[in-house]
């Protein structure tokens, strides 16, 4: 396939510059991430002494972080630019790592959160020089490549955090993945500090003092003013998401605890989701620039709702794994579409506000839906996931009756 609509053309406008700095970051950091991350929630239970309400608190605790520091990073990134607090950040988010390499009970896992949570100040601004150094026409296949090409050396990821577990148990395992983590978030760090280049022309002006009132006063004014299509587009995506930030850190507890599988097998079926949703990923971020952002995203949201019904049914490794390739490649056409359609609605100038209102509406909610998930998991193990099945029929309601493509596309 060549041209103009072949893969390679189309990787080749976008896979340079910021862009390419990005890739290279998230791909150093993401393969750390997934040897340690899918095993966080059973080292917090078996080594540090949680339960599934704790872990439902700490991620509420880090929601509400989360909704003070994100309207302050907006104005950041709108104001001083993308580059600075991205990369200074980032280095404080690595350092988190090591506070689980220490922690001698659960309170270190709701330290780490929390320094994590207030380094997370940079994420509007990532978004927002993510979605600038990508050309409109292209955005589908750019966030296509975010979600899947650094995801390419972490295939065997989740297999390593498995190995690590089956060898040093979960004590000793999972420490060494997050100190694995920490230095990778170094190197992360070094990679945007040394490579990304301001997308944003700030004005010089009078040195203003910092109002978080006129902050939040202005994101809000924003967030009102923006058209009514972006509206829904911010609602729908904020739904989308609440899956992936309250519902799966419960999948191995199900899986392992609930289901019998070993955690060796949840490892093996990570590493060949990866791989699989890679390939059919790719080409997923192809047809969203194809074939409409919109209609992409309502097709893979319905078969992210079957998807989840089959994961809550599952009584063995093939219906997992077969779930669970669902789960991913579904997820990933929605949230890439509903991304692409708020990139190409948000004027660039407004990119960190309207980033940040969005997130921040989205750790509002989370808030209680942490909390209601991990109480929710010790009284039925599958209230986590009927909740996520209920997040899904929304955004799929929303996209079918008001979202639409949009006529006009900023750069």
């Amino acid at each position: 396939m060549g041209g103009g609509n072949g893969f390679l053309y189309m990787a080749k406008k976008v896979i340079r510059g910021n862009f390419l700095a990005l890739l290279l970051s998230w791909t150093v950091w993401r393969f750390s991430m997934r040897i340690s991350g899918p095993y966080r929630s059973p080292f917090i239970i078996q080594v540090l002494g949680g339960t599934p309400t704790i872990i439902g608190i700490i991620s509420s605790i880090r929601s509400i972080i989360r909704l003070i520091v994100f309207i302050p990073g907006g104005y950041l990134a709108d104001s001083v630019g993308r580059k600075r607090i991205v990369s200074t950040m980032t280095f404080f988010m690595a350092t988190a790592s090591l506070i689980y390499v220490f922690a001698l009970d659960w309170r270190w896992a709701l330290a780490a959160t929390i320094f994590q949570s207030v380094s997370s100040i940079y994420m509007p601004a990532l978004r927002a020089i993510t979605a600038d150094s990508l050309p409109p026409e292209y955005r589908g296949i750019g966030f296509a490549l975010q979600s899947y090409l650094p995801s390419l050396p972490a295939i065997f990821s989740p297999m390593i955090g498995a190995i690590l577990i089956e060898n040093y148990g979960y004590d000793f395992g999972i420490r060494l993945a997050f100190g694995i983590q920490f230095i990778c978030g170094i190197a992360a760090a070094l990679i945007r500090t040394i490579f990304l280049k301001e997308t944003l022309k700030v004005e010089e002006k009078k040195e203003e003092k910092f109002n978080l009132t006129k902050t939040f006063s202005e994101t809000f004014k924003t967030l009102i003013e923006i058209p009514f299509q972006l509206k829904c587009i911010i609602i729908a995506s904020i739904i989308g998401d609440l899956g992936m930030n309250v519902v799966d850190q419960y999948r191995i507890l199900y899986a392992t605890n609930i289901k019998g599988l070993e955690v060796f097998s949840w490892g093996t079926i990570l590493t060949i989701t990866n791989g699989v949703t890679i390939i059919i990923g790719l080409i997923t971020g192809i047809l969203l620039d194809k074939y409409g952002k919109r209609r992409i995203s309502t097709l893979t949201g319905i078969i992210f709702t079957i998807s989840t019904i089959l994961f809550i049914n599952a009584e063995n490794f093939e219906t997992f794994l077969l779930a669970m390739i669902m789960i991913s490649l579904s997820r990933f056409g929605v949230s890439s579409g509903l991304r692409a359609l708020q990139a190409d609605l948000t004027p660039r100038e407004k990119r960190g506000k309207v980033n940040a209102a969005g997130m921040m509406i989205s750790q509002l909610i989370i808030i209680p839906l942490a909390y209601i998930a991990g109480v929710g998991y010790e009284m039925n193990p599958i209230t986590p996931f009927i909740m996520d099945l209920i997040f899904a029929s929304i955004t799929v309601t929303l996209l079918i009756t008001v979202i639409r493509e949009p006529k006009k596309r900023y750069y």
